[in-house]
């Protein structure tokens, strides 16, 4: 899902951009959908090669990295900081 997001927005920003005056208003749009398609559907294909080439490296270089016990929740950082500032203030 993410790849279709980012895709998405990558055409979005750099279509308008590059081809704004240079392709015809009415292609624009099938050019856009068409990149984000063809993308994903790439994506799709690889995925499988590339999830055996990031396990072999992982077993090449002996690393594997899990975040256990990291919270990516925004309100939590502000509530650790607050901690922080207050141990520090004691």
């Amino acid at each position: 899902m993410s790849t279709v997001w980012g895709e998405g927005a990558d055409s979005l920003i750099f279509f308008p951009l590059t081809f704004y005056g240079v392709l015809p208003d009415d292609e624009l749009p099938l050019m856009m959908l068409s990149q984000l398609v063809l993308k994903t559907v790439y994506e799709i294909i690889v995925l499988p090669v590339t999830i055996r080439v990031v396990n072999w490296v992982k077993v090449y270089e002996g690393e594997d990295v899990y975040d256990n016990g990291v919270s990516y929740n925004i309100f939590a950082v502000f509530r650790k900081n607050k901690q922080n500032t207050s141990e520090t203030n004691k």
